[in-house]
């Protein structure tokens, strides 16, 4: 692995070990290995760092603590401030990306070797029963991103975009 990893992968958490292991684990599973995962944890105060350090040793892992914000803007500010990797990639600690996912994100960024940001469809599944509820698509492509966004709102979904 290189020194500095091509995706760093943010985490912002509070209050999740229940359920931080889905996101870490879809990372983990990926087939791409270059990244790092930064966990930054916004002030938890249910052992998310002891379970952390109990079940995940690998050294592509940092955990950051910091006093709680409120909000995950923060945490995501923090995570994007320690991350070494060429690209900032967002994952939220009750979502999970599926198997190949950085793949196919790395052949994009490479077919458009000069973007700024990558984002793709989100799929919404049913935690009870698996079941795939809607997707939400985030396009269209744009030359212009920033503007569209002022002119016809969001089309960034924190868990489905790189920068």
């Amino acid at each position: 692995m290189n020194t500095t990893p091509f995706f760093s992968v943010v985490i912002p958490t509070y209050n999740r070990a229940s359920t931080l292991s889905l996101s870490i684990d879809s990372v983990l599973a990926q087939g791409y290995v270059d990244l790092e995962v930064i966990i930054v944890d916004n002030g938890s105060t249910d052992g998310t760092e002891s379970w952390l350090r109990e079940n995940y040793a690998d050294p592509r892992i940092r955990y950051h603590y910091q006093e709680g914000t409120g909000s995950p803007a923060g945490p995501r500010n923090t995570g994007m401030d320690l991350a070494c990797g060429e690209w900032i990639c967002f994952l939220d600690s009750d979502d999970e990306w599926l198997p190949g996912k950085l793949d196919v994100v790395k052949r994009e960024l490479e077919a458009r070797n000069d973007s700024d940001v990558c984002c793709h469809d989100l799929q919404v599944i049913d935690g009870r029963t698996g079941g795939a509820l809607k997707i939400i698509q985030s396009g269209p492509a744009s030359s212009n991103i920033y503007e569209d966004m002022l002119r016809e709102g969001n089309r960034l979904f924190t868990s489905a975009t790189a920068v």
